[in-house]
């Protein structure tokens, strides 16, 4: 059984195409502090259900929470790239920190898929639709904010696709699926979403 940092896309004993074999994903070891003060990224020991890059930051989706790396694109040891999940420094907080949130929400929230839109990242649930925005402000632990914008239930293992400046995403309806757009209003600056298959019969 394959763990999220052992992926690969073929068999290793493959001549077709071992040579599109995926590295182990490297972690930079702690820094600074210890597991209370500069603990383990949340998603350790958890399934990871989606993986985006985001401002400059290598991002996971991990059941009701939302992991980045530190900002940048890792360090280079040995042509090898190490991620950093740690903080630098644990006498302050600061912009390029790894950033490790959960969603706030009453409902029973798991993380599915992601879409950029619009300079902003979209994240899917079975039940519900979120925002994740700065409001201007460069992306950082203390400026991230993420808020609901619809409730739809979203199909599982279908991922929404961007496409000019509409997002694409697949609601279960039971016995189909209807997909949606998503859109926004450029007066209001509000999320709106519109059926797409409703001339299509079933």
């Amino acid at each position: 059984q394959k763990t999220a940092y052992e992926i690969r896309n073929c068999d290793w004993n493959s001549d077709v195409c071992s040579s599109d074999l995926f590295a182990p994903m490297r972690l930079e070891q702690r820094l600074v502090g210890d597991q209370v003060s500069n603990p383990f990224p949340s998603f350790y020991t958890k399934q990871i259900t989606n993986l985006f890059f985001f401002k400059n930051r290598l991002g996971f989706l991990s059941e009701d929470k939302i992991v980045m790396t530190e900002y940048g694109l890792g360090k280079v040891i040995n042509n090898t790239i190490f991620y950093n999940f740690g903080r630098t420094t644990v006498q302050a907080l600061i912009d390029t920190d790894p950033i490790d949130v959960t969603i706030a929400t009453d409902r029973v929230t798991n993380l599915q898929s992601s879409a950029i839109f619009q300079d902003k990242l979209i994240l899917f649930s079975e039940n519900t639709q979120f925002s994740l925005d700065t409001g201007g402000e460069v992306l950082s632990p203390t400026t991230i904010s993420i808020v609901p914008v619809t409730e739809f239930n979203a199909a599982p293992n279908v991922n929404p696709v961007v496409v000019g400046d509409s997002v694409y995403f697949s609601i279960d309806k039971n016995e189909s699926l209807e997909l949606r757009e998503y859109r926004i209003n450029k007066n209001t600056e509000s999320y709106e979403s519109y059926a797409v298959t409703n001339q299509v019969p079933t």
